[in-house]
């Protein structure tokens, strides 16, 4: 029951997250077109800082803001009725390990994007740091699994746990 209830509520958040990455990626095509500038030829570094502040840094301002509110947990969790158990202190460490595999992956697609750009042969390096955030979020989900959805990987990490909101009624 909680681990439907807890990937459900990554469904939901999951929902948010893309409608704001849509929201952005929209408003990157038209400040390209405003100020002239070529997303083809930008620096993959220069593009991963820029979508490290613009998506990465909301996304997780996001998750630690709402599980440290009073709610202890983000809309999806809010709606599936699941809630963050810890210490505000390791919320943001939890966070972070959450996202990490999704900023490695990041990183990768930047870079193969530059790359293709430029014809040129894509290094093995590159598929190395997109393989490794998957390998890290199957890891993830089989701990949920495992846990019965009480914890992940980066749960036990962080010492932050999944539980079932108390009902008033």
């Amino acid at each position: 029951m909680l681990v439907l209830k807890r990937f459900l509520a990554f469904f939901i958040d999951y929902i948010i997250i893309i409608s704001y990455a849509i929201l952005l990626f929209k408003v990157t095509i038209l400040s390209s077109e405003t100020f002239n500038f070529n997303l083809e030829t930008i620096n993959p570094i220069k593009s991963q800082f820029i979508s490290f502040l613009t998506l990465t840094i909301p996304v997780i301002l996001y998750s630690v803001l709402t599980e440290r509110s009073s709610k202890k947990g983000t809309i999806g969790k809010w709606v599936t009725g699941i809630c963050i158990e810890a210490e505000k202190k390791h919320i943001l460490k939890r966070n972070i390990l959450k996202y990490l595999p999704w900023e490695f992956a990041h990183t990768g697609v930047h870079w193969i994007y530059f790359y293709a750009n430029k014809n040129a042969e894509i290094p093995s390096w590159i598929w190395v740091v997109l393989i490794i955030p998957q390998l890290i979020i199957v890891v993830y989900i089989i701990t949920i699994i495992y846990t019965k959805g009480e914890s992940s990987a980066y749960d036990k990490f962080s010492s932050t746990k999944i539980k079932l909101k108390k009902r008033l009624i």
